[in-house]
């Protein structure tokens, strides 16, 4: 080690260059996260005719895991994205053809997740020595590296022979125990980012820290440990960051102007038990946080869930929006969504409740040892994502038998509404794991002022398994080369708890939803009265049907989902994630279907759009078939366009 105590950085970061308005520099277009594309070529009149304007088909060598989940970034005549296992590719933004391919050489072994979400962009406002313009990664064995925009070659500058290994000060590290699913957040010259903790495996697993790095020479500037959250600078000599601590493993906002960087976290390892938590841990749990991007100082933070044991924690990434207050002023507003089915709307500068949260009883008696909060935060006009509490009437199936059987499995399970706890005889959570509203997060109109919400209706049958039931089994945490045993469906150990748990999608045996459809959802609501303006069904039955088997149905039934949307300055909303594999277009204002078109396979990214030099506006979406039922491992980018 070489630094201790304070943060403090060899020199004063460089601030970046500003991105002009016109391109799509960020994963959610602009350092905001409202995924809003100010152009007005697509119009929700011409729309119906978006036809294929380019294919690029990266075969399964380099899209095996998972494919791509990445929205492309565009700088002026080039589109920069990554694969799973973290290959970054340049390609020409009007014509798809490859510029440059460059492979980290990721350690891919040991590694159950493998996600690249976001690439950045950072061009220094002052020369320096090499990569003037760069991209900044982060791979799936913790590493931070920086490659020439321009090239593809890597900027040897930058930490050691261009990478940062992102598991110093970590302590001992399994293997796939700690990774970046999520690419840095740059702003004001410096990189943020944090890093995903693998789920349910045991208790003080590596910490969730989020560390600042000069984005020119990669040295480390600060630190925001959740379980230290008052220090930010390198551990002192012999010491690591706390183990265990809630992580940061979303997509980051910033507000450049004012100096915040807004940081989504998880709760602390393991998820479904926590009595064992520090009073540091339980207040930044599934939470948003504003830090100041210069210092890692905490501004303010907001906790979404209080005490979670439900794995709520907060993936999706803030958006931000200027909001009219009640005398005619404008409000810098932070829209925080969560997997619980709640849209938090906070003054972004400090955090105070702009739609008042009032504190909701909510039901109680965890598993012995544990404990639940009596009350949970819920806004008071923002209209709910999760749906209504379920009912035996709400369970559902193809045939008459499985649908029997799904209402005598639900009079069996303990379910008292949202926020039910973890049993041992088996409870019933609803929303499940996935929300509610996931890692896609929603779409801002900046100028309407209207948000687009897509969300799921899908429980989740979860139970607590003794430990000497777990140990019987035979289930226990990954080795040290990051060897499951088991995985969360089919039982995650939770070492060092007195209980395992399990926790899949509520299915009867017919691998059907016990829950009645629809189960994918797309809601717009004016910011400025949270009045609904329509809401509606998304994705048709076509992938979906009995073990797994596609019915070809066109019944809109609202498909399961993944992924976000975008709003065009005109109000065209385009949504790629149903698990039906057809990517839409639909009209912000009416909610009616505008256009369709079957994807290659199914896409898990949220969708992207552009106008390249030559004044042609694109739609773009990775294809790459991670929604559920797809019919290949080959990752596919494709691109629509208006016919010349």
């Amino acid at each position: 080690m070489t630094t201790t105590g304070p943060a403090e950085a060899p020199t004063r970061p460089i601030p970046g260059i500003a991105a002009p308005g016109n391109e799509w520099r960020y994963a959610s277009g602009a350092a905001n996260g409202a995924k809003f594309a100010p152009f007005d070529q697509i119009t929700p009149e011409n729309a119906k005719d978006l036809e294929l304007a380019w294919q690029v088909d990266f075969p399964v060598d380099v899209t095996m895991y998972n494919g791509i989940t990445a929205a492309p970034i565009q700088v002026g005549d080039t589109l920069y994205g990554c694969t799973n296992n973290n290959l970054i590719f340049a390609l020409d933004a009007e014509n798809g053809e490859q510029r440059w391919r460059f492979d980290p050489g990721s350690d891919l072994s040991g590694v159950m997740s493998k996600k690249c979400r976001s690439v950045s962009y950072y061009e220094a406002s002052q020369p320096v020595e090499e990569c003037q313009s760069r991209i900044l990664a982060a791979t799936v064995d913790a590493r931070l590296f920086a490659v020439d925009a321009r090239s593809g070659e890597l900027c040897t500058s930058f930490g050691e022979d261009g990478f940062v290994n992102l598991l110093t000060d970590l302590g001992e590290v399994k293997k796939g125990f700690v990774l970046s699913t999520s690419g840095p957040t740059v702003t004001n010259g410096v990189a943020v980012i944090g890093g995903w903790i693998s789920d349910g495996q045991e208790v003080g697993e590596p910490s969730g820290v989020v560390r600042a790095f000069d984005a020119v020479t990669g040295d480390f500037v600060w630190a925001f440990d959740p379980g230290k959250p008052d220090y930010h600078g390198r551990p002192p000599e012999g010491e690591i960051y706390e183990r265990g601590s809630p992580n940061a493993w979303g997509l980051f906002s910033a507000d450049e102007e004012n100096g915040l960087v807004f940081i989504t976290t998880g709760n602390a390892t393991p998820d479904y038990w926590g009595a064992h938590r520090s009073e540091n841990f339980e207040e930044f749990t599934s939470s948003v946080v504003a830090l100041d991007s210069a210092s890692g100082e905490v501004r303010w933070h907001f906790r979404t869930v209080n005490h979670d044991i439900w794995d709520y924690d907060v993936g999706a990434q803030p958006a931000l929006v200027d909001l009219p207050g009640p005398n005619g002023e404008m409000i810098p507003a932070l829209l925080q969504p969560t997997k619980r089915g709640q849209v938090f709307t906070l003054n972004r500068l400090t955090g105070e409740a702009i739609d008042p949260i009032e504190e909701r009883p909510v039901p109680q008696g965890a598993a012995e040892g544990d404990f639940t909060a009596p009350t949970q935060p819920y806004p008071t006009n923002m209209p709910s994502f999760a749906g209504p509490d379920l009912t035996e009437a709400d369970m559902w199936g193809i045939t008459p038998l499985d649908q029997l059987w799904c209402r005598l499995e639900f009079q069996k399970l303990r379910y008292e509404g949202q926020f039910t706890p973890p049993s041992v005889g088996g409870s019933l959570q609803f929303p499940g794991y996935i929300g509610g509203i996931n890692w896609g997060s929603v779409s801002v109109h900046q100028d309407e002022k209207v948000m687009i919400a897509n969300w799921t209706r899908m429980p989740n049958r979860v139970q607590l398994i003794p430990r000497e039931e777990a140990d019987r089994r035979g289930w226990d945490a990954a080795d040290a080369e990051g060897n499951f045993t088991v995985s969360m469906a089919l039982g995650a150990p939770q070492m060092g708890t007195p209980f395992a748990v399990t926790n899949e999608p509520f299915m009867s045996p017919l691998k059907v939803p016990c829950l009645r459809p629809p189960y994918g959802m797309l809601t717009a609501v004016d910011l400025e009265t949270y009045d609904v303006l329509w809401e509606r069904p998304i994705g048709t039955a076509a992938n979906s049907g009995p073990f797994g088997i596609k019915s070809g149905l066109t019944w809109q039934l609202g498909a399961p989902m993944t992924g976000g949307t975008l709003v065009t300055k005109t109000g065209v909303v385009i949504f790629g994630g149903s698990q039906d594999g057809y990517i839409r277009a639909v009209d912000m204002r009416t909610g009616e279907e505008l256009w369709t078109h079957k994807l290659p396979n199914g896409a898990s990214a949220n969708p992207m759009s552009y106008v390249s030099p030559s004044g042609k506006q694109f739609i773009v979406i990775a294809a790459s078939g991670a929604t559920g039922i797809y019919d290949n491992l080959n990752g596919h980018l494709v691109a629509y366009a208006l016919p010349d």
